[in-house]
């Protein structure tokens, strides 16, 4: 049996659009996901204990580098919460989760450089994080501004 079964990254993709609906930046980043979201994919697949599906993502102002051991962003954003997810899907062994981000979503103007997602947990919001990435330049959304984050994951 290979050691490596799971994946140890997925990818976050990051659009912003400006009050007309044009495209005003785009980001794509690589991340880790964590030893916690790695766990509760496990207790997922072997129906163990409470297990959870992944419904929240977030963003953040934090700089350093994700890490395996990561339970929450290094820095969650002024005004931000973790928010529910807009949209899931798979197409084969490809799972995609998406937050639409309206321009009343957080205390504007904001500045982004992390990202993470998460398992939903009993009582809500205080699930596991399944993985953060950390954008190559801060994104800043204006007080008109819309966004989308789309965190995508290749299982094989």
């Amino acid at each position: 049996m290979k050691d490596k079964v799971l994946p140890n990254h997925g990818h976050f993709n990051i659009k912003v659009y400006d009050a007309d609906g044009n495209l005003k930046e785009e980001q794509n980043t690589e991340n880790i996901i964590t030893n916690a979201g790695i766990n509760q994919l496990g207790d997922l697949m072997i129906a163990s204990g409470t297990a959870y599906t992944i419904n929240y993502i977030n963003v953040g102002t934090g700089t350093n580098t994700p890490a395996v051991g990561d339970t929450e962003l290094q820095t969650v954003a002024l005004g931000a919460t973790r928010q529910v997810v807009t949209s899931r899907s798979r197409s084969n062994q490809t799972l995609t989760f998406t937050l639409n981000i309206s321009s009343s979503l957080y205390t504007r103007p904001i500045t982004i450089s992390e990202l993470a997602i998460y398992f939903i947990g009993s009582g809500g919001t205080n699930g596991a994080m399944f993985a953060r990435g950390l954008l190559s330049t801060t994104v800043t959304l204006a007080t008109s501004d819309t966004a989308s984050v789309t965190y995508g994951v290749l299982l094989r």
